[in-house]
């Protein structure tokens, strides 16, 4: 039995340390920005944007839309974690919860309040979209209404960003119970 669990604790480091040199991360979810997607309390799995091995480096390709990014946030002073949904050269806005990106209405099956707000205000000039600056992002929670996000501090500079998420960890507490009787 002693065996069985040093093996056991030799296998978990092993594995462990493979997580660590690829650039993975576990990160606990401490808001409810981005729901229905992940709810406060949940679990993802974050590839580094800067491995050195990682399967996932960024540092030589550009972040898509919809992908889930963490970023250091410098108003919140700590980490956040939001979906991109504008990147360098895009004009957007949102008419009455209608996210526009160069002029065509964009599909966002995994927002929370569809039809939540319009963004920006109209400005003196009669613009009312933002075009997102090269080397930055646009991102938004899922959960509009919740959501501090770049409709309120900005575009998210490439370098602010630490990780792009790859998966959601299941949440092991609602599982059946398990009982030993027949």
């Amino acid at each position: 039995m002693v065996r069985l669990i040093k093996w056991l604790i030799a296998i978990i480091g092993a594995v462990g340390l493979v997580i660590a040199i690829l650039g993975f991360q576990v990160m606990e979810i401490s808001s409810n920005s981005m729901e229905n997607s992940l709810h406060d309390g949940n679990r993802v799995v974050v590839s580094g944007v800067d491995a050195p091995f990682s399967l996932w480096n960024t540092s030589s390709r550009r972040l898509n839309r919809g992908q889930i990014v963490v970023f250091y946030s410098p108003p919140k002073g700590a980490f956040a974690i939001k979906r991109i949904v504008g990147i360098a050269g895009d004009r957007l806005f949102i008419d009455r919860g209608q996210l526009v990106i160069n002029g065509k209405p964009v599909s966002e099956p995994y927002v929370s309040y569809p039809g939540y707000g319009s963004w920006p205000k109209i400005d003196e000039g009669g613009r009312r979209s933002i075009l997102v600056p090269e080397g930055h992002y646009f991102v938004l929670g899922d959960n509009r209404p919740a959501s501090k996000d770049s409709r309120s501090w900005g575009t998210v500079p490439e370098s602010a960003i630490v990780g792009i998420m790859r998966w959601k960890v299941p949440d092991m507490t609602s599982a059946p119970a398990v009982s030993g009787e027949r």
